[in-house]
């Protein structure tokens, strides 16, 4: 089974990650840290350069993960508030999706 899997942040505490290319399709949202309040939200870029949430599956409140499909662009993660966090996306092989 071949997947890709990007770090979006690594042991990080209240921080914008860097832009990463999002090549569509399917994927997942895997986060995890010391929430303490904060949240941990996945974002993309519109054609016209504006920086969106991807969707409430993808903004935790703790340990946790969460899927979405989007076209080809830029993606970060938003981390407020918490220490430790660690977030990284994963696609998803959609034929082992029922339905799809």
């Amino acid at each position: 089974m071949a997947f890709r899997t990007l770090t979006l942040l690594e042991n990080s505490g209240a921080a914008t990650s860097a832009e990463k290319d999002w090549g569509g399709g399917y994927g997942c949202l895997f986060g995890e840290g010391s929430f303490g309040g904060g949240t941990l939200r996945l974002e993309a870029q519109t054609p016209n350069g504006t920086w969106v949430a991807v969707g409430a599956t993808t903004t935790l409140s703790a340990n946790g993960l969460g899927g979405f499909f989007l076209p080809e662009c830029k993606i970060r993660v938003v981390a407020t508030l918490g220490t430790g966090f660690f977030a990284y996306v994963r696609t998803m092989n959609t034929q082992t999706i029922s339905g799809y």
